[in-house]
């Protein structure tokens, strides 16, 4: 059995240890991390940490490729700052604002050599509408986001406005109180990009991305996901550059909700095939409640659907016995 293997069903069953040994049964489930309640916002903040490399790669192209001493290696920083509102009991705004740092090192029998970069990358609007609620069939959401501006410099400021790379996609997700299933799929084409060096198209990505969510209790949630990433080869000058990947990821990750307001996310990913790469991530959301018109949070403001939905919706009030399922980010923003 290799080593893959291994971190795979230990994970699992430590997973289902923690299930069963720590569950809190006949409490209701609240979900958390799909939509922002009608008339509340929230505050979110993603940081991942992704190692990409090894030996017998050359990450900064300095060295002969038949060289068996060569090797290098990068690690990432990938932040994103996030603001969402809920507009009413369907539909969300949001705009996320994203940067990356970047450290890549590379090596010989007898030359180093390491560089570094940091710099904000794209200012994002999206918008999600709640499609069809849960009942006898899955609920499902639909999104979309637009990259408003981005950053083509290497490093420093070089901003760019509209046409902006376009993603698309629908989450489905089922409750089997206290497991939920979730499977999201989603499309992001990137336009053509023209410079005085010619033109680039960065290839499309295709991805799908089933998730399993085990409450345990009304602070703790676990959760096993796995995503494919299709990514279609590069164009340089209306010629292919690079080749079509397929990458293929699994982790897991823990909830942890110390209050209505407040709810911290930790994952896990490695790469299966198609990529070299880990990523370690922290997600922490802050949500907020609409203020009155004297000052002091005022309840979110709701139809009678969504005085039904409540707990499924999970807006931010009193905290009350109940088991909590945080669910795991969108593969883009794991």
């Amino acid at each position: 059995m290799n080593r893959l293997v291994q971190k795979v069903l230990t994970g699992a069953a430590c997973a289902l240890w923690a299930c069963g040994a720590f569950a809190d049964e006949g409490l209701p489930l609240i979900l958390d991390g799909l939509q922002v309640p009608r008339g509340s916002s929230s505050l979110e903040l993603r940081l991942n940490h992704v190692a990409v490399g090894g030996v017998g790669e050359d990450v900064l192209g300095q060295f002969d490729r038949e060289d068996p001493a060569r090797a290098g290696h990068t690690d990432f920083l990938l932040g994103n700052l996030g603001y969402r509102y809920g507009l009413n009991a369907r539909t969300e705004v949001s705009l996320n604002l994203s940067g990356t740092s970047a450290e890549q090192r590379a090596a010989n029998s007898s030359r180093y050599i390491t560089k570094t970069n940091a710099k904000l990358d794209t200012l994002n609007a999206g918008l999600s509408y709640s499609l069809s609620p849960e009942n006898e069939t899955p609920a499902v959401f639909g999104h979309i986001d637009l990259t408003l501006f981005e950053n083509r410099a290497s490093a420093g400021q070089d901003w760019h406005t509209l046409p902006g790379s376009l993603g698309i996609g629908l989450t489905l997700y089922r409750t089997y109180d206290p497991v939920v299933l979730s499977f999201s799929s989603g499309y992001r084409h990137t336009p053509r990009q023209r410079s005085q060096a010619g033109s680039t198209d960065t290839g499309d990505v295709l991805y799908i991305s089933p998730s399993l969510t085990f409450a345990v209790n009304n602070s703790v949630s676990l959760s096993g996901n796995a995503d494919v990433s299709i990514v279609q080869r590069n164009q340089l000058n209306g010629r292919g550059a690079g080749i079509r990947r397929t990458v293929i990821r699994s982790g897991f990750g823990i909830g942890i909700s110390p209050s209505a307001q407040f709810n911290l996310y930790f994952n896990y990913l490695f790469a299966l095939s198609g990529s070299d790469e880990t990523s370690l991530g922290l997600n922490v959301r802050y949500k907020m409640a609409p203020r009155q018109a004297g000052g002091g949070e005022a309840q979110p403001l709701e139809t009678a659907e969504e005085q039904g939905d409540e707990q499924r919706r999970g807006a931010p009030r009193a905290r009350s016995p109940a088991r909590t399922a945080t669910l795991s980010p969108e593969p883009g923003a794991r």
